[in-house]
């Protein structure tokens, strides 16, 4: 027959193996030091790499979320609104690199793209075009 013996802690547990061990009874697991290891040996939990822990369910018994416990802005929407461009340019002489400041260069198209800080779904797409082209549905085109 086999007697469990739970404890509260660890010097408890140690108390008593030593206790049995004194008194010459046959044990299933004696090991006195690093129970962290004697857990993990038994339940197949590696000490290093990584371990899956699996149909692990915790009842939860507060519902509140964190944002009821602690009033900080920081946890809000950040309500940050973005406008981006993007110049295209073209040059009279074509292997030369467009630069705005040139006056020979021209700019012929500004895209502009308008949404909130951290929302990929732009608010507004923009395109000002100063040659006749095709509109698509996702910008307002002005041309």
């Amino acid at each position: 027959s086999y007697l469990r013996i739970y404890t509260n802690g660890t010097g408890e547990r140690k108390k008593a193996i030593q206790a049995i061990q004194v008194n010459n009874f046959e044990t299933a697991s004696d090991d006195l030091y690093s129970f962290h290891r004697k857990i993990a040996r038994e339940n197949g939990i590696q000490l290093s790499g990584w371990s899956i822990i699996n149909k692990y369910i915790r009842k939860k018994e507060d519902f509140t979320t964190i944002s009821d416990r602690f009033t900080i802005s920081a946890l809000l929407r950040d309500c940050t609104l973005i406008l981006t461009w993007d110049l295209e340019t073209y040059a009279s002489q074509m292997e030369e690199f467009a630069e705005v400041l040139e006056q020979k260069n021209k700019v012929f198209m500004i895209g502009m793209t308008l949404y909130w800080k951290d929302d990929p779904k732009p608010l507004k797409q923009i395109c000002l075009i100063n040659v006749e082209t095709a509109s698509d549905p996702r910008w307002v085109t002005i041309i």
